[in-house]
Formats: structure tokens, sequence, C-alpha cells
């Protein structure tokens, strides 16, 4: 039997999905996170406090972009700020 499936709707991504995704990625890329603060109740903006050198600070900020991107959707992210620390 043959099932076909249709999109009716958008999927809704939580808060704390999306800041575990940030972790998760900060961690994989060998940093550590210090604190993650969302910035406005209005859009998905975070500032992420990072334990990393800060000429490594340029190439983190376009991985996590590209790991929110490919994983959750490109229009999902709006604002993302990064510290070192």
């Amino acid at each position: 039997m043959e099932q076909q499936y249709q999109v009716t709707g958008e999927v809704t991504v939580s808060v704390q999905a999306i800041e575990e995704l940030l972790l998760c990625t900060v961690l994989d890329f060998g940093a550590t996170v210090a604190r993650i603060k969302r910035l406005s109740g209005d859009s998905v903006s975070f500032s992420l406090k990072v334990q990393v050198d800060a000429t490594r600070l340029p190439n983190l900020y376009h991985y996590l972009r590209e790991q929110v991107n490919i994983q959750l959707g490109k229009d999902v992210l709006d604002y993302l700020q990064l510290v070192a620390k």
C-alpha cells in the first residue's frame, strides 16, 4: 500500500532546541560555552560567550551558521553574536 504525505504547515522549533544545537555545535568545534543568552523575545537571536582563541572566532561563527542552516533551515536564526572570553 502506498502512502502519501502532504505538508500542511510549519514546524515549530523550541528555543531550548536551538540553544542545545548551538551548545553542541560549539563543543563539536572544540570550544567551550561560558554563557548562552537569548537577546530578544520578538526574534530568534542569541549571544554566546565562548572560550576560544579570538583568531578562531570567525571560523566558529561560520560553522555555527552552517550547522543551524543545515539542521533547522536558513530562516530560523535571526541574529547570532559571539564573544570570545
